[in-house]
């Protein structure tokens, strides 16, 4: 009591399947001085193989036949006779007799009561590091070959040391929380990334892992045409090429229909703005172009509030162009202009108005309406105007359009060749070659007048 026992350590135990034989190797010491001031060594020991005890040899070797036995559990039991007297250190010191309570006791075949200590061997494992790794981020995924990638990482349950990331079979690439890297995606294909964090004792935690796919490069398409505005219906030639080898093309024009021909042609029956794009696909990858507002198919077209009354005269122009969106130029016959998309014009004095519009897209085309729409400014007395047209020809029905002004209550005209008619706006053929006077007569309240043109119909 008061002193501490001695060390034991067993320092070997191997094991050998071939051999019916082991040896044990163990070392006996002392712990402190306390030990030595007491004047005690290791008085006896003892080595426990599994159920049986075995006295040791002095020289600290024990053979044991192990005939059945697969698994041995090996123990090292030691214990000391200290009583609390001095030991004289000298090498050359002869014995005296002394009281028996100071003598060191003989050994023993039956251990003491209560051993003093006790050493069985346990396997030495390292203690993995409570840190947990966590892959926050791996963006884009999937990601194009030779891109750039961004990787986010971070750590929970303690304080990090170091980072290590890693592809799956290939080693690390990076050894801090985040990185942008594009060595990963020099291949296509699927990678494995791992993250491992490393606490202040140096233990690295269990690997958190994250898929990344990388994709081969699609082939960028681009595609031109020759002309982009033109008067609907409207056909264009659309040409297409891509950076690398195509598998599969394909068009949307914009208007709700497709190709997948490589240079197709295509007609847009409606006026309007459309925008087109193309898609080409190989190995599994794509990628797409796109041009807004590239063709203008062309409409031009208008209405008015009102076609016919007295002077003065107020009227509203709306425009119904299509496939273009700025550009406008009014002519109101009158010798005034405007380039408001839609005006408004007063006509002062009596008379008919030819009015056009026309339009100018941004190649610097004009499109203009197909036929004038005629204003017809009245006046009480009847002042007689008319036109003709649109074709003049033989055996073609000719169109005679009535433009006379005033209060107007009926009409004659005479063709020039024996034919007349009453009719406000009649149709004529000629049926021989020849130059007519054509001669239109009106008559209202307020009086009558005529208008007389010359027509020339060839063969």
């Amino acid at each position: 009591p008061g002193h501490l026992a001695p060390d034991a350590w067993i320092t070997s135990a191997p094991e050998n399947e071939d051999l019916q034989k082991c040896s044990v190797d163990f070392t006996l010491g002392r712990t402190t001085s306390q030990i030595q001031n007491c004047g005690s060594w290791v008085s006896d020991h003892r080595i426990f193989f599994g159920r049986c005890c075995v006295q040791c040899t002095p020289q600290k070797k024990m053979y044991l036949a192990r005939r059945f036995l697969p698994l041995i559990l090996v123990s090292l039991l030691v214990w000391t006779g200290c009583s609390g007297g001095s030991k004289d250190d000298s090498k050359n010191a002869t014995p005296t007799s002394t009281p028996a309570t100071s003598a060191t006791p003989a050994p023993s075949s039956t251990p003491p009561s209560t051993p003093v200590s006790i050493s069985t061997p346990t396997a030495t494992t390292q203690t993995p590091a409570k840190l947990v790794a966590v892959i926050g981020d791996i963006r884009p995924n999937p990601a194009q070959a030779n891109a750039d990638v961004t990787f986010e990482g971070s750590g929970e349950r303690g304080e990090i040391k170091s980072y290590r990331w890693s592809i799956q079979g290939s080693g690390a690439i990076a050894y801090s929380a985040s990185f942008t890297s594009s060595s990963v995606t020099e291949k296509p294909g699927t990678y494995v990334i791992t993250l491992e964090v490393q606490d202040a004792n140096g233990l690295w935690s269990p690997k958190a892992e994250r898929v990344l796919t990388v994709l081969p490069i699609p082939p960028k398409p681009d595609f031109t045409c020759p002309s982009r505005y033109g008067k609907a219906p409207f056909t264009v030639e659309f040409h297409g090429a891509a950076s690398r080898e195509v598998a599969i093309w394909a068009w949307d024009f914009g208007d709700g229909s497709s190709s997948d021909q490589q240079n197709p042609s295509h007609t847009y029956a409606k006026g309007g703005i459309y925008t087109v794009s193309l898609t080409t696909s190989n190995e599994g990858v794509s990628a797409t172009e796109t041009k807004p507002d590239l063709i203008g198919a062309v409409e031009v077209d208008y209405v008015t509030s009102i076609v016919r009354d007295y002077a003065p005269l107020e009227i509203n122009f709306t425009n119904l162009s299509k496939g273009v969106t700025s550009g406008w130029k009014w002519d109101f016959g009158d010798g005034r202009t405007s380039s408001e998309k839609d005006p408004t014009h007063t006509y002062d004095n009596p008379g008919a108005y030819a009015v056009t519009l026309k339009v100018t897209v941004p190649t610097g085309e004009e499109f203009s309406t197909a036929e004038p729409i005629y204003i017809r400014v009245l006046s009480h007395v009847p002042a007689a105007e008319f036109s003709y047209g649109p074709t003049v020809g033989l055996y073609v029905p000719l169109r005679f359009t009535d433009l006379s002004t005033g209060d107007i209550t009926s009409w004659s005209w005479n063709f020039g060749d024996g034919y007349t008619s009453s009719e406000q706006n009649p149709s004529h053929t000629y049926g021989s070659p020849g130059t007519y006077s054509v001669t239109l007569s009106v008559m209202g309240p307020l009086g009558s007048d005529y208008r007389q043109k010359s027509i020339t119909i060839d063969n």
